[in-house]
């Protein structure tokens, strides 16, 4: 009945979790009752009839057409996207009814190999020499599901991920000519710093057929995400 706003924020933002949410194009607000709504929304948990266990993930391999200025670190030839880049993951999930009006819900999401990983060297850009990240993230979730009115359903969960800080001391060196421009970056140290964070989700439910009666196989979900940020400095 109307469109979605797309978001920015993490690569499961993107991809997805739970490979029934990703079929339906990463949707799922108001209509899973599966362990993937601790993700999409935790309420949702409240419309299974059954306890269930899921196992599932994706394979991707996406084909990029060649991008002008970005090469092999070590001088391979080939076009880096297509190889660098895939996505694959895996998800556990569980389902539990508590209670007829509670549910708990548990689930595990687990990277591929896959990294996307470039240089760029263009005297024009400097400061995009290197970018390195996985397609996908590792996460835990865990929540809870009621539903104190029939049809009007709440949930809450947490989703557990990594937190990093990496912190790089260069120098950059240049030279100019008439013909050409070359800069480099000299490495005086590198620190890696990971440590876990956890990322409220909070969710709701409205089942109007369940709450009013009609209209029949309408529902309505929001979601709260908190918002992953990548910060840079300088």
């Amino acid at each position: 009945m109307a469109f979605a706003g797309a978001a920015s924020a993490g690569q499961a933002d993107m991809f997805g979790v739970g490979a029934a949410a990703m079929g339906r194009g990463n949707g799922g607000s108001a209509l899973s009752g599966e362990s993937a709504a601790l993700f999409y929304n935790p309420a949702a948990m409240g419309l299974a009839s059954f306890d269930s266990f899921a196992l599932g993930g994706q394979l991707a391999f996406p084909s990029f057409p060649d991008v002008e200025g970005v090469e092999w670190a070590d001088g391979r030839d080939g076009r880096v996207m297509d190889e660098a880049l895939a996505p694959h993951g895996l998800h556990l999930g569980l389902v539990k009814r508590l209670t007829p009006w509670l549910r708990f819900g548990l689930a595990y999401t687990h990277p591929g190999t896959g990294f996307f990983y470039f240089e760029q060297e263009d005297p024009y850009i400097p400061t995009l020499l290197r970018w390195r990240n996985r397609a996908h993230r590792m996460a835990l979730y865990a929540g809870f599901s009621a539903e104190p009115v029939s049809g009007l359903l709440l949930g809450f969960s947490v989703e557990v991920t990594a937190r990093a800080r990496l912190t790089v001391d260069y120098a950059w060196e240049g030279s100019s000519s008439a013909d050409s421009a070359v800069a480099l970056a000299n490495l005086r140290m590198a620190e890696f710093h990971i440590r876990p964070a956890a990322r409220p989700i909070a969710g709701l439910v409205i089942d109007f057929e369940r709450l009013l009666g009609y209209p029949r196989g309408l529902r309505l979900g929001i979601t709260y995400r908190n918002p992953l940020y990548l910060a840079l400095d300088p």
